[in-house]
């Protein structure tokens, strides 16, 4: 009888098939014993049975057996050719179609073309799913243990500023400790991306960086020196369909050094998850946009119009009437010298050495904050832990987990607001980035009001109050 012999190891972490190997001289010795004939070897190396992967050589092997070039299959165990129902059920097909026999070195004959044979195969099945999901959760605890004791995750890629043993790749982590200054000195995304691959660094991939890249590197919390363990999340979207994202929990506290100190981590983890939108934007071209209001009470958007003296484009602060808006839609003014209005109130305010120790004390306060965030993210963990024991109270652990997100979500908008840009010590060395500017006007005016022109054609810098913070 001619017979195929089918060979699969789930995972071949030195890559050389000594385990396909090991089942081919059992099958084969098997094969010879029986008298049966060995026409094809099949061999799936490093593929799960229970995983979603395609196995190339199974299904090859079954659409031989329909068209009528094997009489008989040998395994080394049933578990090699199925480990779930749904495929036993498509080999049983194939078997009774073709009246094809299979052997297995350490199972038996099993006969699918009888309703005995059939029985025991689903025995088997059953054994098999109940293995592989034991040994998975095994796995999945053993996993969360060992991190949890502080041990840095194996990656096929190294983490930028680290070597792949932990250690501090110097180099690396000053560029780490620039960005993080950078992005708490009010630098956009898009910016701190360009500038590092103008400056020819490169991720540990050798790719250059994006605004996502930039985002997940400056938000893992491993760069903080804490343990993370990551998982899948599933939500719904707004069409109403299931989507997957993969989260990162903090754990505990890691064995390596960390680059960055908790106060700066939390700090570009505030400034990061209070900015709305990380995706690439236009430049920005206007200093005050949502800080300018009309007398009316309604904001005032960027615009532009065409000067009736010189005949060019010139940018505008209007009033804003669309439907929603409940503005007059009769104020309109030029932006630069209002901007220079306030960017001049914002020198003063901040060469003033009182208004300069409040925001020190903004600074030192979110400290404690900083702490709290920390253990918050420790304790959610530690509640979603308990979610998988057995016997515990699922809806009072969730409704725990909920209310230390919000007191966290809570914190991390706090600490957004005073994760301040650093001040120029004097005039001079102010800024010319519009984004930097714009933050350090966020630092001490709270809104800009403009009151209307009672002298037609000329501005009036009058017009103009601003409501320090």
């Amino acid at each position: 009888m001619k017979v195929a012999i089918y060979c699969r190891i789930s995972q071949d972490n030195t890559g050389e098939g000594l385990g396909v190997s090991r089942q081919l001289e059992d099958c084969a010795a098997l094969a010879e014993q029986l008298g049966w004939e060995v026409v094809e070897v099949y061999t799936d190396n490093d593929i799960s049975a229970m995983s979603s992967k395609p196995r190339p050589a199974y299904r090859r092997m079954l659409a031989d057996c329909d068209a009528g070039h094997i009489e008989g299959i040998v395994a080394w165990h049933a578990d090699r050719m199925y480990r779930k129902a749904t495929d036993l059920g498509e080999l049983v097909d194939v078997c009774k179609r073709n009246n094809v026999q299979i052997a297995t070195v350490k199972a038996g004959t099993i006969d699918l073309t009888t309703p005995t044979g059939r029985l025991v195969a689903g025995l088997l099945a059953q054994v098999a799913t109940y293995e592989g999901e034991a040994k998975s959760d095994r796995w999945k605890r053993s996993i969360r243990q060992r991190r949890e004791a502080g041990a840095a995750p194996f990656s096929r890629s190294r983490l930028f500023g680290y070597e792949r043993d932990t250690a501090i790749n110097e180099p690396e982590a000053e560029h780490v400790r620039w960005m993080a200054a950078e992005i708490l000195d009010g630098r956009s995304m898009n910016s701190l991306a360009r500038e590092l691959n103008e400056r020819g660094i490169l991720t540990t991939e050798g790719n250059t960086w994006s605004t996502q890249s930039l985002r997940r590197l400056l938000l893992n919390p491993r760069i903080a020196g804490f343990a993370t363990l990551g998982r899948r999340e599933e939500r719904v979207n707004s069409k109403g369909e299931r989507v997957g994202r993969r989260v990162i929990d903090i754990v505990g506290k890691g064995q390596w050094k960390p680059i960055l100190d908790d106060a700066t981590w939390e700090g570009v983890r505030a400034t990061l998850t209070a900015r709305a939108d990380t995706r690439p934007t236009p430049p920005r071209v206007a200093l005050l946009p949502g800080l300018v209001y009309c007398h009316c009470g309604a904001r005032m958007v960027t615009g532009s119009r065409m000067t009736k003296r010189k005949g060019v484009l010139s940018r505008t602060y209007r009033c804003d009437h669309t439907p929603g808006a409940k503005g007059c839609g009769k104020l309109s003014v030029q932006a630069e010298p209002v901007e220079e209005v306030v960017e001049a109130l914002a020198r003063k305010l901040l060469a003033d050495p009182s208004v300069r120790a409040r925001l020190d004390g903004l600074r030192s306060e979110p400290g404690p904050k900083r702490h709290e965030v920390a253990e918050l993210e420790l304790r959610i963990a530690e509640l979603k832990r308990q979610l998988d024991e057995p016997g515990t109270p699922v809806a009072t652990l969730l409704r725990a987990i909920d209310r230390a997100k919000e007191r966290q979500e809570a914190l991390l908008r706090e600490l957004g607001a005073v994760a301040h840009p650093s001040i120029p010590a004097d005039i001079a060395s102010w800024p010319s980035d519009l984004r930097r500017r714009r933050a350090l006007v966020d630092l001490v005016v709270e809104r800009v009001h403009i009151m209307p022109s009672e002298t037609p054609g000329l501005f009036d810098p009058k017009r103009v109050v601003v409501d320090p913070r």
